[in-house]
């Protein structure tokens, strides 16, 4: 299940069906222009899951999960163990995009 605006989908692309395991690592792209957000899990690019996103206002990364799971954050402090490789894609990590 995805949520964006108050609002989710159970109707998964294609590829957003996998099952996430302990030391998983997932990966979020999220292309302002466009206005889409994507996803990967451990280097494997799973696809756009948003369009038409609203990042006026600002945008606040975000996950929920159970009090069993433990989450690390990198927003680019750190080098990716997946870094994106599109080459089309114009990447900043989330920190040094907020000063831009």
């Amino acid at each position: 299940m995805l949520w964006h605006k108050y609002d989710y989908t159970s109707e998964l692309p294609y590829g957003y069906h996998v099952t996430w395991t302990a030391g998983g690592i997932v990966q979020c792209y999220l292309d302002i222009e466009a206005r889409t957000m994507s996803f990967g899990y451990n280097g494997e690019w799973l696809g756009e899951a948003f369009e038409d996103i609203e990042v006026g206002g600002g945008i606040a990364p975000a996950v929920s999960s159970n009090l069993e799971n433990e989450i690390q954050f990198n927003f680019g402090e750190s080098p990716f163990k997946y870094p994106p490789s599109l080459e089309d894609l114009q990447f900043a990590p989330y920190q040094k995009a907020l000063l831009q």
